[in-house]
């Protein structure tokens, strides 16, 4: 049996070296949840601000949004700063912006955790989507470094000392008497060092890893959560002071103050919660005091039972005497329901932040989480042969400590590898929003779905054209049983395409080509013109050919919109025409109340542009309204509104002869 759990051991901690060595760069753990505008996307109008929502809350002023053009100038306006009301969004004001590309790039430093986490994304104004590297595509969601071997050490130190001080607490009281074993002044001293280093070598750590000046740290709520941190670790150290010299230089060990070792307890404990206050529990959830309370009993559940082995294994050395057997009965019965809060409180926060079975396959979280599973079990089954058969022979009185003390040993040797595991793990994403990073999709590209039947009810097609404005397109047409939903067995599909309300262009038509699954897909210019056409499906098969009738509306195509702002001026908003020529479009005075907007066309020479005909359209949150335009000029047009706060959008089309011009602005309205 104990070859068996040691060969366990031994594979569980290679495999645990073996992550280390292979694991894959940590993300971090605010996690960039959505943007707008959208990573890839292409406006029509420029926006006014960048707005980011992370997975955790972004702590202000270690944390910036920075958003530039294609020559590698900012043209943010101001610092980044949360919004009011929602603490997971981070929003940047934005100066006028041309028609190009932009790049924002991003860094944040949570304000739960203290993680810093990076990354950029570009998107068009008035141009084509841009093309999103692999990275990312890969990593849309940001990234950081991996655990860093500094930041790594001051954890397991911090956990190794607290970990020995709530252990000496517990055994202290509840299993050997009050007294300590000889040699305790020495592992009480390296217990506070421990937690000492520890908790200053964390602050150090993150105030590298955050890259910050000294003062601007201590102003956020990370550092002060970390100074707290360290002053926890110094009260602790105090303590065990007090505790050490309590302690007297005996042949035989005597019982110490009972207080000493409250003290001591209470003071590790403390620390424990001010270290969970600054870890994954302390996320944003409307479960975040249930998810603190259980890390917390966690922790004091492992400080309990390592840390009591420790001083159990301590206690243990030397020659054999009466009160090692009875503290190791003791110790032994103490141990069961302290697992039994462990594995608790241990499964409980497991399951709220791998994310499931992929999460603890597939997210670096989850990989080191099943090394400390597998370590852990391993733990147990050492200690249950302690506790059914090495104990019972020892209150038997038919053997001696030895075995005891190897078994201890082995639980001491897999505890440490724990703690180690754990140093690491609590600086990885939670595999919950690994997963969330992994099954995040770029947004679809713009496009128009319509259906339609043949008159017999048959046969049905649902046909989609991407990006559905006028010019080339991307068709797709799923033709299906009208009434089972199967793949129709057709050997040839044709859309026909003609003109709504213009008899004078003919028809044309546009073969599809298998695809698979009962799709076709096909490309081509058919929707040569905006507007409205009847699209005719032509399905042909084993039997007669039916003919499947639709009708589409193609898109508007993206517009440029140039937006210019000067002090005690109305915003301009002049939007590039696709027929040629601009809009100029603004609302005067731009505040709720009554208002006048102007529409105003100018040809490419940049002079008025006649109109014979126009009518616009507002959009305001009680829906659209036709308005009466008066005019103004040759090609200046303007109608009297009543605007309340919030967002409003006006449309104007025109004719002028056969050509058709049309744009679109939109204003927030304070």
């Amino acid at each position: 049996m104990r070859r068996w759990v040691a060969r366990t051991g031994l594979v569980a901690l290679l495999a645990g070296l073996w992550l280390v060595a292979a694991g894959m760069p940590a993300g971090a753990h605010a996690l960039l949840r959505e943007s707008d505008p959208a990573a890839g996307s292409s406006l029509d109008q420029a926006p006014s601000r960048v707005l980011l929502t992370f997975t955790e809350r972004p702590e202000p002023g270690l944390s910036s949004i920075q958003v530039l053009d294609t020559g590698g100038q900012p043209v943010d306006r101001g610092d980044a700063a949360p919004v009011q009301g929602e603490p997971l969004q981070f929003a940047v004001g934005l100066g006028d912006l041309a028609d190009g590309t932009y790049t924002v790039s991003w860094r944040v430093v949570s304000k739960d955790d203290g993680h810093v986490t990076a990354g950029s994304f570009a998107f068009g104004v008035g141009v084509p989507a841009p093309t999103a590297t692999p990275e990312a595509q890969a990593a849309p969601q940001g990234a950081t470094q991996s655990p860093s071997a500094a930041a790594t050490a001051a954890r397991l130190a911090l956990y190794a000392g607290l970990t020995l001080l709530v252990g000496a607490a517990v055994t202290g009281l509840a299993v050997s008497g009050r007294v300590l074993p000889s040699g305790s002044r020495v592992l009480l001293a390296v217990a506070a060092a421990l937690a000492v280093g520890g908790g200053v070598g964390r602050f150090l750590a993150e105030q590298a890893r955050i890259d910050a000046p000294f003062e601007t740290l201590l102003d956020s709520s990370t550092g002060q959560g970390l100074l707290r941190l360290t002053g926890g670790v110094v009260v602790t150290a105090v303590a065990t002071w007090f505790l050490a010299a309590g302690v007297r230089r005996a042949e035989e060990p005597e019982p110490v103050e009972t207080w000493r070792l409250v003290f001591v307890g209470v003071a590790a404990g403390i620390t424990m919660l001010l270290h969970v206050l600054v870890g994954h529990a302390a996320g944003p959830s409307s479960l975040r005091g249930i998810n603190l309370l259980v890390q917390w009993l966690h922790l004091l559940g492992v400080g309990a039972w390592i840390g009591g082995l420790v001083w159990l294994l301590a206690g243990l050395r030397g020659r054999e005497r009466p009160g090692q057997l009875a503290s190791a009965v003791r110790f032994s019965k103490l141990a069961a329901p302290v697992l039994g809060l462990v594995a608790v409180t241990g499964l409980s926060r497991a399951l709220h932040l791998a994310g499931g079975w992929r999460g603890l396959l597939d997210s670096p979280y989850g990989r080191f989480l099943d090394v400390k599973v597998a370590l852990f079990l391993g733990l147990v089954l050492l200690g249950a042969l302690n506790r059914f058969r090495v104990v019972p022979t020892l209150v038997d009185g038919a053997r001696r400590l030895d075995s005891l003390r190897r078994n201890v040993r082995g639980e001491v040797v897999l505890a440490a590898c724990i703690l180690a595991v754990t140093a690491v793990l609590s600086q990885l994403p939670p595999g919950k929003f690994v997963v969330e990073q992994a099954s995040a999709k770029p947004p679809a590209p713009p496009s128009i779905q319509v259906e339609g039947s043949d008159f017999a009810t048959s046969v049905r097609i649902a046909l989609s054209a991407t990006p559905g404005t006028a010019g080339p397109n991307n068709f797709i047409a799923k033709v299906t049983d009208y009434d089972s939903g199967e793949d129709w067995p057709a050997t040839r599909v044709a859309l026909r395409f003609t003109p709504r309300g213009q008899p004078d262009i003919g028809a044309s038509t546009l073969d599809l080509t298998r695809s698979g699954d009962g799709l076709w897909k096909g490309q081509g210019s058919q929707l040569s013109i905006a507007g409205r056409w009847v699209v005719v499906g032509l399905v042909e098969g084993s039997g007669p050919a039916v003919t499947v009738p639709m009708e589409l509306e193609t898109r508007a195509a993206p517009q440029p919109v140039k937006v210019s702002e000067v002090p005690g001026q109305p915003t301009l908003y002049t939007i590039t025409l696709a027929a040629g020529g601009t809009l100029q479009g603004y609302i005067d005075p731009g505040r709720a109340g009554p208002n006048t907007v102007h529409f105003t066309f100018f040809n490419r020479s940049g002079d008025e542009q006649p109109i014979d005909k126009a009518r616009a359209t507002m959009t305001t949150s009680a829906g659209p309204e036709s308005l009466t335009l008066v005019r103004l000029g040759a090609g200046h047009f303007a109608a009297n509104v009543d605007l309340g706060q919030g967002r409003v959008s006006f449309v104007v089309d025109t004719t002028t002869g056969r050509t058709k011009r049309g744009g679109r602005f939109e204003q927030l309205i304070e």
